[in-house]
Formats: structure tokens, C-alpha cells, sequence
């Protein structure tokens, strides 16, 4: 342990030049031990544990936080902070930061009353997802204001894998928000886009009651667990 001349405590190390912070714990190497741990007795190694890693697991770092099993003095890993600002908890996911935004329509849009236009698609990963519609507003073939802003939401399962296109089109249940309307709301479904061969993404397509044309609309996505 060093306690260099800028004010930096260094443990498992002698220099601190490039790090920032003033307490700098080096475990280079070690994979399977905790860097820092706390206990109530001194004849076990700790009943909670803190491990900083990257070496050995993976070329990025990550935070890990864990307990004592079984007082066998166990390092036992409970929950992780992935580089990717994932957080995994008994070792399920949680929180992910997995957003995805697709601007599918920038500028006005015609679309055909009673047809199924796709305005996003998901990730092929299986989970729990939270998606979010946003439009700017749609004219009639008038050219008259008959949707003003509008936002669309709903929370929908994703498989991890293509969808078969025969399974067809499944209603997705959305929480809507207008600002003005003065037709019927449209209507959101999750299918296969057909895009390899019998399979395809899973993808999420827009149908309006009549002829619509839309002022962009914007599909997001945020994988939950």
C-alpha cells in the first residue's frame, strides 16, 4: 500500500499516474476474488464483496457485487453492472440499456386506409419490451388536419429469433395520448416482415381507418428484461 505524493492511496500498485480517482484498488489478473469485501468476524474472508473486473472475462470492465455462500468464505456474485450500463440481478437482467430509435416517416407520408405499413422492428433477442409511437399529425386527402400530435405506447414480449410469417398479425394493446383527433384511432400490430424467406423480424406496422397522410412518425423501442 502506497500513499503516493499527490494524496493517492495505491493498493496492489506504486504508481498512480493516469488514474483519477484518490483510491486506486489493483487486482491485476485475479478473476474469481473480490476487491474489497466486510465482515463482522475475523475468521472468514467477508460476507459482502465487491469485485471490479475485466481480466480473464471480458476486454471491457464491469462491476460486480456479491455475497458470502453458505459462510464457506465463497465469493458468490449477486448482482453486475455490465460496460454496456446493463444491470443484472441474481443473474437476470433488469434494467438494460438497450434503446433503439427508428424514424421510420421524416416527412409526410400517404397511407392507404385499411393497409399495414411497417414503422419499426425489434431486436432478435428475447425479452420484455417497451415500445413508444410518435407522430407529428395526419391529413385526410383534403388535405385537412384530422390527427394532431399524437403518441402511442405499449409494453409487448419479443422472441429471440425470427417470427414464422404464417403465424400472421397479432393486435398490439397500446395506451394512446391526442392531442386532436377527429377520426378513429389507428390500429398497431407486431408480424413477421417476411424478410427471410417463411421467417422475418419481428416488426411492428401502423394501420389507419382511412387515408391518412402522416406528418413522420417515429418508432422507439427499450428492451426492459
Amino acid at each position: 500500500m502506497t500513499l503516493d505524493a499527490s494524496g493517492k492511496l495505491l493498493v496492489g500498485l506504486t504508481s498512480g499516474t493516469g488514474f483519477v480517482s484518490n483510491l486506486i484498488v489493483n487486482r491485476q489478473g485475479v478473476t474469481s476474488s473480490p476487491v474489497l469485501s466486510w465482515t463482522n468476524a475475523v475468521t472468514n474472508s467477508g460476507h459482502c464483496h465487491v469485485f471490479g473486473g475485466g481480466v480473464g472475462i471480458t476486454a471491457d470492465g464491469y462491476l460486480a457485487f456479491g455475497t458470502n455462500e453458505g459462510g464457506a468464505g465463497t465469493f458468490t456474485e449477486r448482482m453486475r453492472i455490465a460496460t454496456t450500463g446493463a444491470v443484472t440481478i441474481g443473474g437476470y437482467g433488469v434494467l438494460t440499456s438497450d434503446l433503439g430509435t427508428q424514424a421510420s416517416y421524416n416527412s409526410y407520408t400517404a397511407m392507404t386506409g385499411g393497409v399495414a405499413y411497417k414503422i419499426g422492428q425489434l431486436p432478435q433477442s428475447a425479452g420484455l419490451y417497451a415500445i413508444s409511437m410518435h407522430m407529428d399529425g395526419g391529413l385526410d386527402s383534403g388535405g385537412n388536419n384530422i390527427y394532431w400530435e399524437s403518441a402511442w405506447g405499449a409494453v409487448i414480449g419479443a422472441i429471440g429469433g425470427n417470427l414464422y410469417n404464417a403465424t400472421g398479425a397479432i393486435a398490439i394493446t397500446v395506451n394512446s395520448m391526442y392531442h386532436h383527433l377527429t377520426v378513429a384511432q389507428p390500429t398497431f400490430y407486431i408480424d413477421s416482415d417476411n424478410s427471410a424467406g417463411a421467417y422475418g423480424n419481428q416488426a411492428i406496422y401502423v394501420v389507419f381507418p382511412q387515408y391518412t397522410n402522416v406528418q413522420g412518425m417515429t418508432f422507439y423501442y427499450k428492451k426492459l428484461m
